[in-house]
């Protein structure tokens, strides 16, 4: 656009005589259908650049969506979001039963290792914030009171400013029981 600037300016300069005044029509209207050009150019690049976000954005849920490996996402009020994985895992029939919950209400009260849940993920929860991620072995609770063990995976993320863990759980039960045979 400086570019055209200086063109427009150099015309005007050569042509500013009075029986000029055609030429500086023509020039004017030149000018005005590149610069029309230029804004047409960069609407189509803005509108491409958009359809790529949302294109992206739809990987990305789609991801999540569909991963078979349980993925929730935990801030520090409890989980706020979690994939359909998650829901059949737990034993529950929707995402909202799992919402708003804190990883001790889906846990026995003691883990293997005789520590209390509630305190034990607190502190796990505060070294994935520290250190970006943490991973560990866990016992759930299903919706019915069966218990099983996760492999799980804790990465902090930021999302619009806020911290988030991005928790990945992998579902180790029966590895477990078969190493106990």
């Amino acid at each position: 656009s400086v570019c055209l600037a200086v063109l427009y300016m150099f015309l005007i300069l050569i042509f500013t005589s009075e029986s000029n005044i055609i030429m500086q029509a023509l020039i004017r209207v030149v000018m005005f259908i590149a610069i029309a050009g230029v804004i047409t150019f960069l609407s189509i690049r803005r509108k491409r650049a958009v359809q790529e976000l949302r294109e992206n954005a739809e990987t990305f849920r789609r991801l999540f969506e569909d991963s078979t490996d349980p993925i929730l996402l935990l801030d520090r009020e409890g989980f706020v979001d979690c994939n359909a994985a998650s829901v059949v895992i737990l034993g529950y029939t929707s995402k909202n039963e799992v919402l708003n919950k804190k990883p001790w209400e889906i846990s026995p009260e003691h883990q293997p290792d005789g520590r209390k849940s509630s305190e034990k993920v607190k502190e796990l929860i505060d070294l994935a914030m520290s250190e970006g991620h943490q991973r560990f072995e866990w016992v759930h609770l299903k919706s019915n009171g069966a218990q099983f063990i996760v492999d799980v995976m804790l990465t902090t993320i930021v999302i619009r400013g806020t911290q988030f863990l991005y928790v990945v759980w992998r579902d180790i039960t029966e590895q477990k029981e078969a190493e106990e045979k």
